[in-house]
């Protein structure tokens, strides 16, 4: 039975570096290891240099909920799923992997459950990396200023039970479908990962050891500084916004703020030297990431019960 691994994110957990690096590797991967990260236009993105599984994840859900993904509303659960098995039987790869973070941030237990029975002709595992929630948070904060976000920088408290954040609840639907054994989680966190590298740690997690001859992406987004943040907060109030497009004239007004902060963005990066930067998360106190941090505390402990053998899930905040 092939062994089906399905990387379901989270956000904000390197999945797009992941991806590229699956990408790049693709060749290498089939051929020493029989590991298979499937190009094919029922269940890929359609670049070949760089795609995810989007379609995939995409044909168990309602039209209306794929937007994140170009694709034909007729293509259904049913047709990516045998042509998942017509790739196997042709292919023959001893394992296959399938990544989208929309598996994670889209699906509920109705959609899970109609996975698992679908695929049950192989030996699924869900890899799934989390991240620590203020520092996710402050992620998120960056990726809305490169879109124009205008909201001032701060945390505020929310709820233990939301969805992206919860991770015992995210994940409760994919352990009790799949069984504990089946999912393998693991902390987005440098000095967690097997070689303190990402990419080494996902192949740590699909049983490849040996990292020789993998080659790495080039790294090309860098995290934004709190300077770079604040000039990002003010410019923001003179462009436009994805919410503010209404029309074909608007879109392509968005498309010039969008090239502006680009530009701007690089700028102040490729110029790091004229003045000291500090990473984004200065901008916010220990004591007010402590207490966002709170709000997850307790599905965070239940994670480390059931995977970690009661260990800290993740570093302390400094």
């Amino acid at each position: 039975m092939t062994k089906l691994y399905i990387h379901i994110g989270q956000e904000k957990t390197g999945t797009t570096s992941l991806q590229k690096f699956l990408c790049e590797n693709r060749d290498l991967l089939f051929r020493d290891y029989g590991v298979l990260y499937p190009y094919q236009k029922y269940l890929s993105t359609d670049k070949r240099a760089f795609f995810n599984h989007a379609k995939f994840s995409g044909a168990f859900l309602p039209p209306e909920q794929r937007s994140y993904v170009n694709m034909d509303n007729n293509i259904d659960a049913g047709i990516v799923v045998e042509s998942l098995r017509k790739l196997i039987s042709r292919k023959k790869p001893k394992v296959i992997i399938l990544s989208s973070e929309h598996f994670s941030s889209r699906y509920t237990q109705v959609q899970i459950e109609q996975l698992a029975k679908m695929i049950d002709f192989c030996n699924v595992k869900i890899i799934s990396y989390i991240r620590r929630q203020d520092d996710y948070q402050i992620s998120r904060f960056s990726e809305a200023l490169k879109s124009g976000s205008v909201h001032a920088l701060k945390l505020t408290k929310l709820s233990s039970s939301n969805k992206r954040l919860n991770y015992y609840e995210n994940l409760k639907p994919w352990f009790n479908t799949f069984g504990t054994a089946s999912l393998i989680l693991r902390p987005f966190n440098k000095n967690s990962f097997a070689n303190g590298d990402l990419y080494s740690d996902f192949l740590s997690a699909i049983g490849i050891t040996n990292i020789e001859g993998f080659t790495k992406p080039e790294e090309s987004n860098l995290s934004i500084s709190k300077e770079e943040a604040l000039v990002l907060c003010q410019l923001n109030q003179s462009l436009l916004q994805w919410k503010d497009v209404t029309g074909k004239d608007s879109k392509e007004k968005f498309q010039r703020s969008q090239q502006i902060r680009k530009s701007i963005l690089s700028t102040m990066q490729n110029n790091r030297d004229i003045k000291p930067h500090t990473p984004l998360r200065k901008c916010f106190s220990i004591s007010d990431r402590k207490e966002f941090l709170a709000s997850f505390l307790e599905s965070n402990k239940k994670l480390s019960t059931m995977f970690f053998d009661g260990k800290e899930l993740f570093e302390p905040i400094e």
